[in-house]
């Protein structure tokens, strides 16, 4: 069975060429080297962001068979000011591009959340028209905007209509924030994975759209290790049932895990937690918080990337993938 990395990332050629105009385009700042976020510097100069041969090259040191690709959240584009609907129709046209005829290669759409009738639209046209995936999406637009406040729901019920899952990823906009000491990343990250999904189950957005498939990267962050408490307190709070019919953890059947936790203990756990068939290899390249070497993270885990190369082919409708 093949090896499928279900979180990975690239960079449209178009950004570049905005930094390098310096015309604020999308509202885009940097250089042709570095692209300047909120969530911090990015270097541009990853091959594997840019090329699919430098991708697949990458894959193949990883051990890696399939990639499934995704703009990387540092080009989250939501604001109304700065054309979400136009950069996400651009780059989803770009990745369509970076994928096409190589079969080792399928794409993750991203979307214009902040605007709910359009981003349903494009994922819509992501996946009939241009072959892709499913979408990724961050966990909010900020922290007084966090997906529940959103209005998703045309979104939501797209996705499972299509049958395609959305990847939550952290984009820096829950508890943690502050770049001092890196903890926006360390802790910051799998915070915002908890936040997110927490807010979803408990506003009744799950419960709304019960065929919504969503992956967490970063082993779902802090929330599996969490779900116990949620449940203690939904069982105790009643302004916790208000919304949400079932507790916490009997929402596990929606959501997927990745692999990127550099912990083999934590992805046993996982694994007990949510069963060994929703646990999906990532390895979040090209960054350095990322897994290098995901075989051996399984191997150290006692599990199988066999078993996550068939969870992830029939999530993703990979029909090609064995």
């Amino acid at each position: 069975m093949s090896v499928v990395d279900v979180h990975t990332h690239f960079v449209p050629s178009f950004v570049r060429d905005v930094l390098a105009a310096e015309s604020g385009e999308h509202g885009l700042s940097g250089t042709a080297e570095h692209l300047e976020s909120p969530a911090g510097r990015l270097p541009l100069a990853y091959p594997e962001l840019h090329s699919p041969a430098a991708k697949l090259a990458a894959m193949g040191e990883r051990g890696v068979d399939v990639s499934i690709v995704s703009l990387t959240p540092h080009l989250f584009i939501y604001e109304a000011e700065h054309d979400p609907v136009g950069f996400a129709r651009r780059a989803n046209d770009e990745l369509a591009a970076f994928v096409a005829g190589e079969v080792r290669l399928h794409g993750l759409a991203t979307l214009p959340i902040g605007h709910p009738a359009e981003a349903a639209a494009e994922l819509r046209r992501g996946v009939d028209e241009l072959g892709l995936r499913g979408a990724i999406i961050g966990t909010g637009r900020s922290a007084e905007l966090p997906l529940d406040r959103l209005g998703l729901d045309p979104l939501f019920a797209a996705a499972a209509e299509l049958g395609v899952p959305l990847l939550v990823h952290p984009f820096y906009c829950g508890v943690v924030t502050s770049p001092e000491f890196f903890l926006n990343n360390s802790l910051g990250v799998p915070f915002d994975a908890a936040w997110a999904v927490g807010r979803l189950i408990a506003s009744g957005a799950l419960d709304r759209h019960p065929e919504l498939r969503l992956v967490l990267p970063h082993g779902g962050g802090a929330l599996p290790y969490l779900l116990g408490r949620l449940d203690n307190a939904w069982r105790r709070r009643p302004e916790l049932r208000e919304h949400a019919e079932k507790a916490p953890s009997d929402y596990l059947g929606q959501l997927w895990f990745d692999s990127i936790l550099h912990a083999p203990a934590a992805l046993r756990f996982i694994a007990e937690l949510a069963g060994a068939e929703r646990v999906l290899l990532g390895t979040d390249s090209p960054y350095l918080t990322g897994d290098a070497d995901p075989r051996a993270s399984f191997a150290a885990a006692g599990l199988d990337p066999a078993l996550a190369g068939l969870a992830a082919a029939e999530l993703f409708g990979l029909a090609d993938v064995r």
